[in-house]
């Protein structure tokens, strides 16, 4: 399946379960892209966007840039301004960008993050006992560090399973907040 059609059906999810919500992002008000943003919050992740085209992107993404973050947004945009180069990359991206390797998320500050940065080793380790937490973010950023080899040998197989690992935590929490409302 392509990640344009991904995008489309998670489009589709999102208003389905928000009936009240005009099909046409072009009559959204502002209430109606947080009401979105909200119901998808948990799917936009799964999204690699990066391997869109710039005409998919601007005819099939832009129209709901409200939901994405600010942070994300300006990512993609500099993605497909700058870059003609398609390759595939995960659902979470592993670029050195700080928002999307963000070892403050599983440290205690800010210069204690700045010393593990350096440390790639280190940040595997924390990435790996907050992944055992139940840090979702942590689970995708050790699948990214088995995949490219940081700060651990590469290892497609385990970089799967913790990929698969987050997915499964992620819906799991999911189910349980839909649980939860019922």
């Amino acid at each position: 399946m392509k990640e344009i059609q991904v995008w489309e059906y998670v489009i589709k999810w999102g208003l389905a379960q928000n009936p009240g919500l005009p099909s046409d992002p072009t009559n959204f008000s502002k209430d109606d892209f947080n009401t979105l943003k909200n119901t998808l919050q948990q799917c936009i992740p799964f999204i690699r966007f990066h391997n869109l085209n710039s005409i998919e992107f601007s005819k099939k993404v832009l129209p709901y840039k409200k939901i994405l973050s600010k942070e994300l947004y300006k990512e993609l945009l500099n993605h497909f301004l700058e870059n003609d180069i398609k390759e595939s990359l995960p659902r979470i991206s592993m670029s050195k960008q700080k928002s999307t390797l963000d070892i403050t998320k599983v440290t205690n500050s800010d210069k204690e993050s700045q010393e593990v940065e350096k440390n790639l080793e280190e940040a595997f380790k924390r990435y790996k006992k907050a992944a055992e937490d139940g840090n979702e973010v942590a689970v995708y950023n050790l699948a990214g560090c088995y995949k490219y080899g940081k700060g651990v040998e590469k290892d497609e197989l385990c970089r799967n399973l913790e990929f698969l690992r987050g997915i499964i935590t992620s819906l799991l929490r999911y189910m349980q907040d839909i649980f939860r409302v019922m």
